[in-house]
Order: C-alpha cells, then sequence, then structure tokens
C-alpha cells in the first residue's frame, strides 16, 4: 500500500512522464486505434533458416549512406528476408505489424527506419516502448551501434528508475529514448 509521502511521488513522477510526452509532441491519441486490418502485416514465420539473406543489398532499400555505412560496419553486408520485406515499408512511414523468428532482423529493421527519420539537432524524435528489460537493452544496444557513429545518442529508462532522473538526462541531446 502506497503511503502518502509514496503516493505524492508517483503523482509527480507520473506527471513528468506526461510533460515529457507532450514536450516531445507525441499524438498518443491513435495508438489504441490502430488495429492488425489497419496495418501492413509480413509473416516470416515460415523461414526455416534464420540467417537467409536477400540477393539485393541495404543501397536498394534508399537507406541512407551514412545508416548502410554504419550497417556494414557492424557486419551487415545484405538485408535479410525479414528486413528487404519491411524496411521500405517503414520507410514510407506505413504502420506495419511483422513477425518472423528470433535472429532474422526485426530490431535493425526498426532501428532503421526509425534512424532514417532522425533530424540532427532536433532533440528526442524517437520514442520506444517495449514489453520486457531484454528487449529494451536489445534494442537500445542495436540503436547505439547503428546511430551512435551518425552522432545520435540513445538513453534507456528502466523500470524503477525514478522518472524526474532520466527526464533531465534524456534532455542533454539525446535522439532516441528506449
Amino acid at each position: 500500500m502506497l503511503n502518502e509521502e509514496n503516493a505524492q511521488t508517483y503523482e509527480q513522477e507520473k506527471e513528468a512522464s506526461r510533460e515529457l510526452l507532450r514536450s516531445l509532441d507525441i499524438d498518443t491519441h491513435r495508438m489504441d486505434e490502430v488495429q492488425p486490418k489497419d496495418a501492413l502485416t509480413f509473416s516470416n514465420a515460415m523461414v526455416q533458416d534464420n540467417t537467409l539473406l536477400s540477393t539485393a543489398d541495404f543501397s536498394s532499400l534508399l537507406v541512407s549512406e551514412e545508416i548502410k555505412n554504419a550497417l556494414y560496419m557492424l557486419g551487415y553486408d545484405r538485408p535479410s528476408l525479414a528486413q528487404l520485406s519491411t524496411i521500405p515499408h517503414i520507410l514510407k512511414g506505413q504502420s506495419l505489424l511483422f513477425q518472423s523468428k528470433s535472429g532474422t532482423g526485426k530490431t535493425i529493421s526498426f532501428v532503421v527506419g526509425a534512424l532514417q527519420n532522425v533530424v540532427k539537432g532536433k532533440g528526442v524524435q524517437v520514442l520506444l516502448i517495449t514489453p520486457t528489460m531484454e528487449l529494451n537493452r536489445q534494442t537500445t544496444s542495436i540503436f547505439e551501434k547503428v546511430g551512435g557513429p551518425l552522432g545520435i545518442r540513445t538513453f534507456m529508462a528502466m523500470r524503477g528508475e525514478r522518472v524526474s532522473l532520466w527526464t533531465r538526462r534524456c534532455w542533454s541531446a539525446h535522439r532516441v529514448l528506449c
């Protein structure tokens, strides 16, 4: 049970979270409205080999040279089938639901799409909410590896941290908040 001091702190942190979203100019009212029928849906569930790559390269996906070079430096020469299927739609800003086996490149697809649209010098532009701490760490790591060479900084906020602490840290020229 929350005592009065904890309840007050909780309310302050909740308000700080709301203020952060407002200041980021995040329009969240449509989030509950998006249904699978509204989104372009892909499934690579039938792909048996998680390492199956396409014959295309990232240039064919209209990815910026900076991002393409960062991917090459990380050892990503060619997109996976999951990436080839999804990145073009993500870059167009389409709502997208896709599933694929572990290791097929879903995180890279999302990261490339998000980073492609970041404008340097505009503060926080990507807000990512993940269901687990493990997925948050994984996604933050990929954002750092791909975005770091581009000068894009990433900050990870975890459950249990004081909102006021990460709110202050995220305003220091970070571009991605996970």
